[in-house]
C-alpha cells in the first residue's frame, strides 16, 4: 500500500474498494493528524492507507497520477451527464435508465411517453 506521510488537507487521492460493486473514486483529505488521514469523513490510517473500523470490505487510500486523475474524472462526468444536448435543444427532458454501475440502458424524453399515454 501506498505511504501517506507527505500527504496534505486539500490533496486529491483515490480510494480503492476490496467490493465488487464498488469502483474506485476520486476523494478530498479534509484533515491529517498524526497517525490518521480524514477523508470523505472516513478515517485511514496513515501509515499504510487502510479504513480504520472497516468490518466487511477493505478500502484505502492511494496516491494517484495525473492520468488516473483524468480518467476517473471523466467517468464520473459520463456517469452523471442525464441528459443528451441535442435532446434539451429541441425542448425535450430526457429521462435515462441507468442500471448500478452508470451504464445507460435505454433513454426516453418526457415527449414520447407523453405521446404514448396519449396526451400531446
Amino acid at each position: 500500500m501506498s505511504n501517506l506521510r507527505n500527504v496534505k488537507a486539500g490533496d486529491v487521492l483515490i480510494r480503492v474498494s476490496s467490493c465488487v460493486y464498488v469502483s474506485d473514486r476520486l476523494v478530498t483529505v479534509d484533515r491529517v493528524t498524526k497517525t490518521l488521514v480524514v477523508a470523505d469523513n472516513k478515517r485511514y490510517r496513515r501509515k499504510d492507507g487502510y479504513e480504520c473500523g472497516q468490518h466487511m470490505w477493505l478500502n484505502w487510500l492511494r496516491i494517484p497520477t495525473d492520468a488516473e486523475i483524468t480518467q476517473l474524472q471523466e467517468r464520473d462526468n459520463q456517469k452523471h451527464r442525464k441528459y443528451r444536448a441535442d435532446e434539451l435543444t429541441e425542448g425535450r427532458w430526457v429521462v435515462p435508465n441507468m442500471d448500478l454501475n452508470g451504464v445507460m440502458l435505454s433513454v426516453w424524453s418526457t415527449r414520447e411517453a407523453a405521446e404514448a399515454k396519449g396526451e400531446e
